[in-house]
């Protein structure tokens, strides 16, 4: 029976995601241009490096190993990207995690007690809701967030019977969880986890000194756990102190709470305003939210269920703490409207983190072992009336949620005016056609009759066939009996409200955009070379370095600017902060001029000619740059691919989507990636002011009317973890090189012939590196990454390794059947407490526990 659960779970979300086993792929736009380039980048980088630790290609150089969405370490990214093409093996991970998050969901559910339908029940709950629907493209939520239940499963067994083999199994799975590369999930599993500590009493009275041993050895689980991720987190946690320039202010760290309104919709109507994008600007936004964070759903059957079984408060004892723990989680993911979440928002660890919003696949698991245990109370004889109240209730809490949702979007601008461009690819996936774009006021006040009916039909009728079926004893009775048809229809439910508001289609078409596009093709052109362009990370499939690290200062949107319209800023940046690319996400020189060319000002020119980028790329849905001197128009180019790529498979088709515009400096302005300077003794009292770019935090024009105009240097060896400069000069200066000056760099100069010496890797005009040559005459300089955090958290994890099977091998040891006397004598207090239960000394026969064995009504 056990396999044949295990093997209905995966027909289940093989039938989620029935074109992937069939050999399609994942498809999106934040897909296409932003993860699955950085994964082909991994996969071709990997043959030869394993733990790839620098990556050239991305902007002006980042921390591969840091930026955690490569997730390096992660065993199944270097399993299936050396198996796979990219595309297909990011497709098959979301497949398999999926899988995993509901064979470990049954798991757990079966740790508790529940029989195996419920289980059953519990694994598909938890894998197909709302969390993981809308996070569906975006790899880092499936893989991280499918150990959760198994990590709450290993800290049971150890809160509940003492076993130091789930305490090893524990630090083992938080370990792979936070290498999986979201540290924001593994942080939600730990405190989690001190929550059920704290809370093991509701199920197991124990003494006081048994609960803190117990709470103790969470706690060691944990530590030990983030030093077998010390590999992956150290380097992460420097990129956070170094890369992080602006701070996380408190509109950031609240962005994406999940509004009370919206957590109802949520729960019993997704589709009200979670699918049609016309929402999101009158009913998102003033919320400071958006509909791919903050959706709650479980499934309207698995949340009667859930109540159901949270009848049995009294009764049940295992309902009561998960009832406790569903209410701090939701608790949580009310954000900025929890009483006095800004003070914990400053505490360590929900200081580091936005959108409490997702904290609701926390709360998914509570409801899905509650509705696993409604499940095993469907025979009840009071079914058909709680079928009538709740369906009865349901709908009454969809029409109030539905007219304040309504009521306060009418209250914005927003609600009256038709959506801007920037959204028109967004509307032409949804079903919008190109024509009703251009001649209809699409706008939330002339939709609403459709809206609404849209968004309430496919819940309002479920509700209205859950209260009719509770009136009619014929079908009742029948589904009483036979509960497997409520798991199946759960997943009918759950399945079909990912097929509406899964942020993802699946093509057959190969992911080979180097190959495919012509825009890449004319750019390959000139490999190693940089672009800025919207079309995110694309470039980097045709060996270019782009300015990819799109994301604004805040998550999504600038709700502080939003906040304060009087301050001077643009797309959330401020007018007076230099834009220079920093080693962190918030990059002004490719996300600003990608989005907005018409911005480009001379500074920006300046900016492209020290950086050695001559190319941008504008699209049609960008207004282009203004004639300037310096830049010149080189022709436009259609490409349909790259559309459907950008855009998605029907907003692609949008007339004009397919045509993109290439921009070049002028061939008179001079543009390098490395530079020589000749530069005055900073000591030197007489030095001329502004000489020295160790001292100055701005990069100067490039003039050419100077005694000692820079000196372009041509020759460059880019290896990615090692770079070569070849350049001779006539007198002492210095040498720059536009990449990030990210610590770990190492330099060594020489003269040609000569011998190597370290040399000290300054920063330049504050965030590049720049080398001293003290002479005329003809150098080669070296750059090596050699990051003291890799080394450190490498060397952590492997102590961390050498203790976790020092104290697994021990554990076999001492349990092996020849050993059993050692044991008596070495592990008496590990293995048991005086007022454990029967059943908590591996040697004693199963006794029943009263916890796990259901109450009957």
């Amino acid at each position: 029976m056990k396999r044949a659960s295990a093997w209905l779970l995966l027909l289940v979300v093989l039938a989620w995601y029935w074109p992937v086993a069939l050999g399609a792929r994942a498809s999106s736009p934040t897909l296409d241009t932003h993860s699955l380039p950085l994964a082909s980048w991994f996969a071709d980088t990997i043959g030869h490096d394993p733990v790839p630790e620098w990556n050239p290609l991305d902007g002006t150089g980042t921390p591969a190993v840091a930026r955690s969405e490569i997730a390096a370490y992660y065993p199944p990214n270097q399993v299936a990207y050396r198996l796979l093409d990219p595309a297909h093996a990011w497709s098959v991970l979301l497949v398999l995690h999926t899988l995993a998050a509901a064979l470990f969901g049954r798991l757990l559910a079966q740790g508790f007690g529940l029989c195996r339908l419920s289980s059953l029940l519990v694994g598909i709950v938890f894998a197909g809701q709302g969390f993981f629907i809308t996070h569906a493209d975006r790899g880092w939520a499936a893989a991280t967030g499918c150990w959760l239940p198994l990590a709450v499963w290993a800290a049971w067994k150890w809160l509940k019977h003492g076993s130091i083999g789930s305490l090893l199994g524990l630090a083992g799975v938080l370990a792979i969880q936070a290498s999986a590369g979201h540290f924001q999930l593994a942080f939600m599993t730990a405190i989690t986890l001190a929550a059920l500590s704290l809370a093991q009493r509701l199920v197991n009275p124990s003494k006081a000194t048994t609960v803190l041993l117990r709470c103790a050895g969470v706690a060691v689980a944990v530590l030990l756990a983030a030093g077998l991720a010390a590999a992956q987190l150290v380097p992460s946690a420097e990129l956070a102190s170094v890369g992080d320039t602006r701070g996380r202010s408190g509109s950031f760290l609240t962005s994406h709470s999940m509004p009370p309104w919206h957590l109802l919709a949520g729960q019993l109507a997704p589709t009200l305003v979670h699918d049609d994008p016309l929402w999101i600007a009158s009913a998102w936004v003033p919320w400071q939210a958006s509909p791919n964070e903050t959706l709650g759903y479980v499934g309207l059957l698995s949340l009667g269920l859930a109540l159901l079984g949270l009848a049995d408060w009294k009764s049940d004892r295992r309902v009561r703490l998960w009832g406790v723990l569903l209410l701090v989680a939701t608790a949580l993911s009310l954000g900025q409207y929890l009483p006095g979440f800004q003070a914990l928002a400053r505490c360590p660890g929900f200081a580091w983190f936005p959108a409490p919003g997702r904290w609701s696949v926390v709360a998914g698991l509570w409801w899905a072992l509650l509705a696993g245990r409604g499940l095993q109370r469907i025979d009840s004889p009071r079914l058909g009336q709680w079928c009538q109240s709740f369906s009865l209730v349901a709908i009454l809490a969809i029409a109030v949620t539905a007219s304040v949702i309504v009521w306060s979007a009418s209250q914005t601008d927003a609600f009256f005016l038709r959506p801007g461009e920037s959204s028109h690819a967004m509307l032409l996936e949804e079903g919008y056609t190109p024509g009703e774009l251009m001649t209809r006021a699409l706008t939330p006040a002339t939709e609403m009759t459709r809206l609404l009916a849209t968004g309430l039909a496919i819940p309002v009728l479920v509700l209205a066939a859950i209260a009719v079926i509770g009136m009619t004893a014929g079908p009742l009775g029948y589904l009483a009996r036979r509960p497997a048809w409520v798991v199946l229809l759960v997943a009918i439910d759950l399945g079909g409200t990912a097929m509406l508001l899964r942020p993802l289609s699946f093509t057959w078409d190969t992911y080979a955009p180097a190959d495919t596009s012509p825009l890449l093709k004319r750019l390959a052109r000139e490999p190693g070379s940089r672009v800025i362009s919207p079309l995110g990370r694309l470039p980097m499939t045709a060996g270019l370095a782009t300015f990819d690290n799109s994301s604004l200062p805040e998550i999504d949107l600038d709700w502080k600017s939003r906040a304060h319209p009087g301050t001077p800023s643009l797309h959330g940046w401020p007018l007076d902060w230099w834009p220079l690319p920093t080693p962190s996400r918030r990059d002004t020189l490719g996300v600003v001029l990608a989005r907005m060319p018409s911005r480009q000002s001379e500074a920006d020119l300046a900016l492209m000619q020290w950086t050695g980028t001559r190319r941008l790329v504008v699209d049609s849905q960008s207004p282009p740059p203004r004639p300037a001197e310096g830049l010149r128009e080189a022709g436009p180019v259609k490409d349909a691919h790259l559309a459907r790529l950008q855009y998605g498979p029907r907003a692609g088709r949008l007339p004009g989507a397919a045509l993109y515009t290439t921009w070049t400096l002028d061939p008179d302005r001079p543009a390098a990636r490395a530079w020589f300077l000749a530069v005055s003794d900073p000591t030197d009292p007489l030095a001329e002011a502004g000489t020295d770019p160790s001292l100055e935090r701005q990069p100067p024009p490039l003039r050419r009317d100077v005694a000692d105009p820079p000196q372009a240097i041509e020759t460059i060896v880019d290896r990615g973890e090692q770079l070569e400069l070849v350049l001779s000069c006539e007198g002492p200066g210095a040498v720059v090189l536009a990449d990030q000056a990210y610590p770990g760099w190492q330099a060594t100069r020489s003269r040609a012939g000569g011998q190597h010496e370290p040399v000290a890797v300054e920063t330049a005009w504050g965030r590049w590196r720049m080398v001293r040559i003290p002479e005329a005459g003809d150098w080669i300089v070296r750059f090596r990454f050699a990051s003291a955090s890799h080394q450190l958290g490498r060397q952590i994890s492997l102590l961390a390794l050498a203790a976790w099977l020092s104290l697994g091998g021990l554990l076999w040891w001492s349990r092996h059947p020849s050993r059993a006397p050692i044991r008596a004598e070495l592990l008496p207090k590990l293995e048991s407490s005086p007022d454990s239960s029967p059943d908590s000394s591996p040697d004693s026969s199963p006794v029943p526990d009263p916890t796990s064995i259901p109450e009957t009504d």
